[in-house]
């Protein structure tokens, strides 16, 4: 690619479609996709190395929040191999990063800790806090699902550590929901109700978010069946569930089922049974 005038309108060119298929993502897949597609075309016409390697990366996040996981990973993997060959390790950790997020979402919990733990070096190394503490949470997630509870927790307690130390509420919020989850896989309810209630205080004064507050609504109310409190659940799953419908959101049906469930949860238990619920996910925030 040369460096005349044209060669730098190419770049910017890029650099603007990339930049505008990133605020779409989560939002807008679709048009995310095109907008990333023509950037990679157009980079790939011209030679311009980073921004092609720039729009691999988004493409793939737009292929995730698809749920076309196969083609995800090969944008993924061919962004980090780019990014390898240039050296960029800020965008190397971002690569590792989304395809340990992916392999987490598909359940392939080595890949993902292999993925993710060498994100966790890289953003320590270039000091990247934000960055690790959403390495952080996500690593949380796999050794929690792995069963590796404390090590899990260790994680989790960092991440909201450095959320804490950035003032960000929203990660905040979030963290202290997924350790308040954690809490209750562990049958550690004091310790689950105090994250769960902080996560909740922070979503009704400082975080605008009815997705997660929704989430931690309904592991309130999960956390008082598990407590053989029906009574004060219902509150929770009644305010959950007017926050999903006024977002279409799909987590609509489940305080309508779980209310129902109430009724059974306190009849088996009245009759010595020991049914719980487990607590529903909550998705880590993007920092």
């Amino acid at each position: 690619m040369t460096d005349g005038g044209g060669a730098k309108d190419v770049r910017a060119r890029v650099d603007s479609l990339n930049e505008a298929a990133s605020s779409l993502l989560k939002t807008d897949d679709t048009q995310a996709l095109e907008l990333v597609r023509t950037a990679a075309r157009l980079a790939d016409t011209h030679g311009y190395t980073s921004g092609l390697a720039r729009a691999q990366l988004l493409e793939g996040r737009a292929l995730v929040g698809q749920g076309d996981s196969d083609q995800a990973r090969v944008c993924l993997e061919r962004a980090l191999a780019a990014f390898r060959a240039m050296g960029d390790l800020a965008e190397q950790c971002a690569a590792l990063e989304s395809l340990g997020r992916l392999y987490l979402q598909i359940g392939e919990m080595p890949l993902a800790e292999q993925h993710l733990e060498a994100a966790l070096t890289l953003a320590r190394e270039q000091g990247d806090s934000a960055t690790e503490a959403t390495v952080l949470n996500l690593l949380a997630g796999v050794y929690h699902r792995n069963g590796a509870y404390t090590r899990s927790l260790d994680y989790l307690h960092q991440s909201l550590r450095l959320h804490r130390e950035a003032n960000n509420w929203p990660g905040e919020a979030n963290l202290s929901c997924n350790i308040g989850v954690l809490y209750i896989s562990m049958g550690q309810y004091p310790e689950a109700l105090a994250h769960l209630m902080r996560a909740y205080a922070l979503l009704q004064d400082k975080v605008q978010d009815e997705r997660t507050k929704g989430v931690v609504l309904v592991n309130l109310g999960y956390l008082y069946l598990n407590l053989n409190e029906p009574h004060n659940a219902a509150p929770y799953f009644v305010e959950a569930l007017q926050v999903a419908r006024s977002r279409g959101d799909r987590l609509t049906s489940v305080p309508d089922r779980l209310r129902g469930m109430s009724t059974r949860t306190q009849k088996s238990r009245a009759k010595g049974g020991k049914r719980v619920c487990d607590p529903a996910p909550c998705r880590p925030l993007a920092c």
